[in-house]
């Protein structure tokens, strides 16, 4: 059959709205978590690092933002805020321990599939994530288990979603997944 037989006069089809509920966050979990297993082994498994490694980053990096966005910013905020922020402040969504951290450790087996999809994310203001990346540090982090140092030059406070205070010297990662995992 021709291309114009094919696509002449087609419309896509409407796809129908997938309603957020918990049977929504649980799928994207399930998949997530399966694909994620399936891309860490793929990799692992790889004689040589080249495209098809880079391919295979690109995907968990997809899969790792896909979730974040969709299961933690979008239901239920990021796990911490600045403190102190009016509801007329910009924020944006960061990874504080950076997404591609996350999903390094997470292929060297420095972290678990678990750990990588529950990393930390903070509303900061956008006005302290310009000064973040002015330290060089957007991308990168000095500590991935004390993923608040590289908050420490912004001379900002911290607290969690529900208004817990963080003392940026002592919480760490076993502290993270310590409260949020109740």
């Amino acid at each position: 059959m021709s291309r114009r037989a094919l696509l002449e006069g087609w419309t896509p089809p409407s796809h129908p709205r997938v309603q957020r509920s918990g049977t929504s966050y649980q799928q994207t979990d399930d998949f997530v978590r399966s694909e994620l297993e399936r891309h860490v082994k793929r990799y692992r498994e790889l004689d040589s690092h080249d495209q098809t490694a880079r391919l295979l980053r690109d995907e968990i990096d997809d899969l790792l933002r896909r979730y974040h966005g969709y299961c933690i910013e979008q239901n239920q905020g990021a796990h911490y805020r600045e403190s102190g922020l009016g509801a007329d402040v910009s924020t944006e969504f960061e990874h504080t321990i950076p997404a591609k951290v996350a999903r390094d450790a997470l292929l060297v087996g420095r972290m678990t599939i678990d750990d990588a999809l529950n990393i930390p994310t903070c509303a900061l203001s956008a006005t302290k994530h310009r000064e973040l990346a002015s330290t060089g540090l957007a991308k990168v982090t000095p500590d991935a288990y004390w993923f608040w140092r590289r908050y420490q030059a912004l001379g900002v406070k911290i607290e969690t979603r529900d208004g817990v205070p963080v003392d940026l010297d002592t919480w760490n990662l076993d502290t993270h997944h310590d409260y949020f995992s109740q």
